[in-house]
């Protein structure tokens, strides 16, 4: 919503109608217009450099970061935030190959201008992010 809200033509993609259908619900109260897009990525790739903004909110699959990556124009803003492993202190039964470990999102854009994050074994919080920029 914020970056609709800038004026980006923004695409919500997640793998749930029901949460996309919320998401369109909150825009349209809002006038702002976002395209949903019901997807897998594990199985619908994501094109190549077609992104100003990639934002990814509390989801983690490694095995898709290169997509996320390479979805990106050069020059465009990557904002990564998911759970980490402090998260597990408060929900112990969460899966634990979905939690970041310090310091793993530096090293996933380890050649990329970073802006801002708090992916440090030091972050008391449950979540960490990680804001750059793409060569």
């Amino acid at each position: 919503m914020f970056l609709a809200g800038l004026g980006f033509e923004t695409y919500a993609v997640d793998g749930s109608f029901n949460a996309l259908s919320m998401a369109q619900a909150r825009a349209r109260a809002h006038n702002l217009n976002i395209h949903t897009w019901v997807a897998d990525l594990d199985t619908y790739p994501l094109p190549e450099c077609a992104f100003e903004v990639i934002l990814v909110m509390r989801f983690l699959n490694r095995s898709l970061i290169e997509q996320f990556k390479n979805a990106l124009r050069p020059g465009g803003l990557f904002v990564y935030k998911t759970f980490n492993a402090n998260f597990l202190t408060n929900k112990p039964d969460f899966p634990p190959a979905y939690v970041l470990q310090p310091g793993e999102l530096a090293t996933f854009f380890r050649n990329w201008r970073c802006i801002e994050t708090n992916d440090r074994p030091d972050n008391p919080e449950t979540e960490s992010y990680w804001i750059g920029q793409k060569s």
